[in-house]
């Protein structure tokens, strides 16, 4: 490799770690920022409940927001409830016999 390419190359790297950085900082103060509004809404316990509305009733942002708030709760109690569905087959396969038997 020639002196330029190498150069090239070393700035392309500075380059894509300052994204990076700025990146990681913009997530970094937009979860701060979503953390202090998140004591402003209740988590729903069960996947038939919806969190209720803490801004005005004409903002949609905030309708859209916890929206998908919801949805996001919704999604993470499906795969608690899979994994313990897989944990509760696991224990009674190994109760019944040794491991589960794979097809």
């Amino acid at each position: 490799m020639t002196w330029t390419t190498t150069r090239r190359r070393a700035l392309i790297l500075c380059i894509a770690l300052a994204l990076f950085l700025l990146s990681l900082t913009l997530v970094a103060c937009a979860s701060r920022t979503g953390a202090s509004n998140a004591g402003n809404s209740n988590i729903s316990t069960s996947s038939s409940q919806t969190a209720p509305a803490t801004g005005s009733s004409g903002d949609s942002n905030s309708s859209s927001i916890q929206s998908i708030n919801q949805q996001v709760q919704n999604a993470v109690q499906n795969i608690d409830g899979a994994q313990n569905d897989t944990n509760n087959a696991d224990a009674t396969a190994t109760s019944e016999g040794g491991p589960p038997q794979q097809p």
